[in-house]
């Protein structure tokens, strides 16, 4: 859980850092263009500057302004959604606090802690089998654990490698009783046909008789 906690924490606080910097430069750009189209007028005015610069500077300045506002107006809504989650966080703490200290995992801490599990399609056989799950907290959602990739001893290696010679060992033996089967299964049935004929042929005989 304390693992949990941290991925969570450290992800929304470097994606709240960049988002922060991001939104403080675009808000000084916009003071600036805002600064800028002001002295356009005065300068248009005045006389300093013709009206076809004044109207191109113009168009380009309120562009541009228009642009940044919207992203301004995005980032914000993303920080809120971050503080929110924030927010989720420190309630997910707060229950794994609850049970710092547990010997059995009950239904009734699952249904707490988890929203939901996704298992998905197995891929491989034997040793190499792979299966994804996917593990969705309550308040925190899916959390991506960092993990560390196991090496395994020559021991354990040469244990994997046994497994799925006998895996392989055993699904020969069933393919080849399977064809064994299916092989008696066809000769029985032509076995019956073939003492079904003469009969057959018999009955025919004293019918027209």
């Amino acid at each position: 859980m304390a693992q949990v906690c941290s991925a969570s924490e450290d992800r929304q606080e470097k994606a709240a850092r960049s988002i922060r910097q991001r939104k403080q430069r675009n808000e000084k750009r916009t003071d600036e263009l805002t600064r800028l189209i002001r002295k356009l007028y005065e300068d248009n005015v005045s006389g300093r500057l013709s009206d076809t610069l004044f109207e191109q500077m113009l168009r380009d300045f309120e562009a541009e302004l228009s642009d940044l506002t919207e992203i301004v107006s995005q980032d914000q809504q993303e920080l809120e959604r971050i503080s929110r989650e924030t927010i989720n966080a420190e309630k997910f703490l707060s229950l794994v606090r609850k049970y710092t200290d547990f010997s059995e995992l009950t239904p009734a801490m699952i249904n707490e802690f988890v929203e939901k599990i996704l298992v998905h399609q197995a891929q491989g056989k034997g040793a190499s089998r792979i299966q994804e799950i996917e593990i969705f907290f309550n308040f925190v959602g899916k959390v991506d654990i960092p993990h560390k990739e196991v090496e395994l001893t020559e021991e354990e290696k040469a244990a994997l490698a046994e497994q799925e010679r006998r895996r392989a060992k055993k699904a020969e033996y069933n393919r080849r009783y399977m064809e064994k089967k299916r092989r008696q299964w066809k000769e029985q049935q032509e076995q019956e046909q073939a003492e079904q004929l003469p009969l057959a042929a018999e009955q025919k005989g004293e019918h027209i008789a």
